[in-house]
């Protein structure tokens, strides 16, 4: 790889993200040879056979709507601002840092259902409740 590529997958991903952003701003055919390259994974030859055009045809339009995909990222950076705002959002609750205690509290809550539901049938459903109510307040960091 060349010092300052992108692995291919990297760059499938990137294009197909700038194309739902800037797709509209494409011509029809240019959106659609490049959803089919980046997003379907065809190769130019299947596209021009599934399309009726040239091969030289597909790569043309997929390489001028890359350029103007990239050009219009460079002018608006649309993309690069999705990508800062999600890492400034604070972290789903599920993974932030819980609590001390409360792994062994959800891992109690998880033996204490195993062993209820593991009999036969449950009679009394409360203390599976109970279990739960456990489960819930240590997978929240209480």
């Amino acid at each position: 790889m060349r010092p300052g590529s992108q692995p291919k997958v990297l760059e499938k991903v990137r294009v197909s993200q700038l194309l739902s952003i800037y797709g509209k701003f494409l011509s029809r055919k240019q959106a659609e040879i490049l959803q089919l390259y980046f997003d379907e994974d065809l190769g130019f030859s299947e596209i021009a056979e599934n399309l009726g055009i040239t091969r030289q045809a597909v790569y043309d339009a997929a390489r001028t709507g890359k350029n103007l995909l990239e050009k219009y990222e460079k002018q608006l950076g649309l993309l690069r601002d999705r990508i800062k705002e999600s890492h400034e959002q604070e972290p789903p609750s599920g993974l932030r840092e819980k609590k001390p205690g409360t792994q062994k509290k959800i891992q109690k809550a998880l033996a204490e259902m195993e062993h209820l539901v593991s009999g036969e049938s449950i009679n009394d459903p409360q203390p599976l409740r109970y279990w739960l109510g456990q489960l819930k307040e240590g997978l929240q960091g209480r």
